[in-house]
């Protein structure tokens, strides 16, 4: 398994069949390799396991569940980079929204990150909340007629936690 972990963000999106996904599903679904892997595909437009299989994977979910295989997972992602270890993916987008150069990436792109950091809102860790929500606001200030698309995906979502920030 850690080799489809370490190979999988290599392969081209045309090669993502629904046996890979039932691979990366037998192997506990949102587990911490298989969420890295997610999140660093979150971002790829045309891509199968972009932020859109997030979105579907967790928007029908019961707040427990979410919790259980989302929430608690992201909030024990945070750290970053020290003693030469990198920094977590969910660091890494937070960080590269809200400091980093996105005048001229591309709208879908935008649009995806977008959606990963709504699903980081449903976190119950504050600093995760505050800071997706910062670089919400630079993301959408930046990019700002994708509000109406992604305020009308996220609006039935069963988390006060993103609604209170959607809003």
């Amino acid at each position: 398994s850690e080799i489809f972990f370490r190979t999988i963000v290599w392969r081209s999106p045309s090669s993502f069949t629904k046996r890979t996904l039932e691979l990366l599903n037998a192997l506990n679904g949102y587990n911490e390799p298989a969420l890295d892997v997610l999140l660093m595909l979150s971002t790829e437009p045309e891509h199968p396991w972009n932020a859109e299989l997030l979105h579907r994977n967790l928007i029908d979910k019961t707040m427990s569940q979410r919790d259980y295989e989302w929430s608690i997972i992201i909030a024990n992602k945070d750290f970053e980079e020290q003693d030469g270890e990198p920094e977590s993916i969910v660091r890494t987008l937070i960080d590269w929204a809200c400091f980093g150069d996105i005048r001229e990436i591309e709208d879908e792109r935008a649009r995806l990150c977008a959606i990963t950091l709504f699903w980081f809102l449903t976190n119950s860790n504050r600093k995760i909340r505050d800071q997706s929500t910062k670089s919400l606001v630079r993301l959408l200030c930046t990019f700002p007629h994708l509000l109406d698309g992604l305020i009308d995906k996220f609006n039935k979502v069963n988390d006060l936690y993103l609604l209170e920030r959607l809003y």
